[in-house]
């Protein structure tokens, strides 16, 4: 009865590798020359630097969002360890479950497959070899 329970972790947190390049972007008031009365316009600035990609947290109903920054991760109360849950009742649960990234991912895979057998032009009732003795 135990193994039929849909207990999943409430979130997981994984630390993405490398670095991406940010552009913030500002407006700096310009003076117009020769104006009277004085005008100003805009100017668009630029400022590019590198920031670490971050994290990607995964909720156990397929959904997942990047946080930036291990303070963000903080304030959304993802930063501690994640209590099980059971998906029926909703209900915390003291047990171990299979990683929702692990699930996502096989999700996927099995997807790509079916996809591949679908091109492949296969008819799985036609292909199949029945052994009549």
């Amino acid at each position: 009865m135990l193994a039929n329970i849909n207990v999943r972790p409430k979130y997981e947190v994984y630390a993405m590798d490398g670095e991406r390049e940010v552009t913030k972007i500002s407006f700096k008031r310009v003076k117009l020359e020769g104006t009277d009365p004085v005008k100003y316009k805009l100017r668009r600035v630029e400022k590019k630097k590198k920031v670490p990609n971050g994290f990607m947290v995964y909720f156990p109903r397929g959904h997942s969002i990047h946080v930036t920054t291990e303070k963000e991760l903080k304030r959304l109360g993802l930063d501690g360890s994640p209590m099980m849950v059971d998906m029926d009742s909703g209900e915390d649960v003291p047990i171990q479950a299979r990683s929702l990234r692990d699930m996502h991912n096989a999700h996927q895979t099995v997807g790509d497959v079916r996809q591949r057998f679908r091109d492949s032009g296969a008819n799985p009732v036609e292909d199949t070899i029945h052994d009549t003795d």
